[in-house]
């Protein structure tokens, strides 16, 4: 648990991170055979306990937001960096139509590694500080839109609008580009020139792609009764 989430040990400090960790496995002890599966309700469990709530979203605790998205954060990242990437697959060319956005009815073949993420806090600048080797001031709470990739076994973040968020989450979710760009109030011509964009970045994939499985040189991964003390 220390090596898949830096960053909340940094921000909590070891003490009651390990607290923190342990009353995680106590309650949802592991079932895969792999370690990378080990957090996979970290943050479920850590928005469970939190002691308000049964408030509402409003009145709740900035803090404990940012503690659950840097967990969802670092999760993500660790998903990204070590799940299916398209280090053997080409780019689409920004002006192809098999890319998709010359054709606005149908869905768009997105690379396996792409997450569209929404935090309450730049918890992506803070992860990137602690694994730098800093210990940065805590984050404040200002609402980021992130789109995660891989390319070259290198993980990049890339900060989105948050109409571009909600057109790109439809898209992954299988939507076609006419109703993506539809449910995110974006207008036609905005809509595929964020299409091209990202086809160029490699995010797109061509509509006859095949993936092959690869090996990714994974992330270094680092085991009472009590629940978390966010005091």
């Amino acid at each position: 648990m220390r090596g898949l989430h830096p960053g909340l040990r940094v921000l909590l400090g070891s003490e009651l991170f390990d607290d923190f960790a342990l009353s995680y496995l106590d309650a949802c002890p592991p079932r895969s055979y792999t370690l990378s599966e080990l957090d996979r309700r970290f943050a479920g469990y850590l928005s469970a306990c939190r002691p308000d709530r049964n408030q509402q979203p409003g009145r709740r605790e900035a803090w404990i937001d940012i503690i659950v998205d840097l967990v969802r954060y670092e999760r993500a990242f660790a998903e990204v960096y070590d799940g299916p990437g398209t280090e053997h697959l080409p780019a689409v060319r920004s002006d192809s139509p098999a890319s998709g956005p010359d054709d606005p009815t149908r869905p768009v073949i997105f690379a396996p590694c792409i997450r569209a993420l929404a935090f309450c806090a730049p918890v992506h600048t803070y992860f990137a500080a602690v694994r730098d080797g800093l210990r940065p001031s805590p984050p404040g709470i200002h609402p980021i839109w992130l789109a995660l990739s891989r390319r070259d076994y290198v993980v990049t973040t890339t900060e989105l609008t948050p109409a571009a968020h909600r057109f790109l989450s439809a898209l992954i979710a299988g939507a076609s580009v006419r109703v993506a760009a539809g449910e995110a109030e974006l207008d036609p011509g905005v809509a595929a020139g964020l299409l091209h964009g990202w086809a160029a970045t490699g995010w797109v994939l061509p509509a006859n792609a095949v993936y092959a499985e690869e090996t990714s040189c994974p992330l270094p991964r680092h085991g009472r009764s009590r629940r978390p003390r966010y005091s």
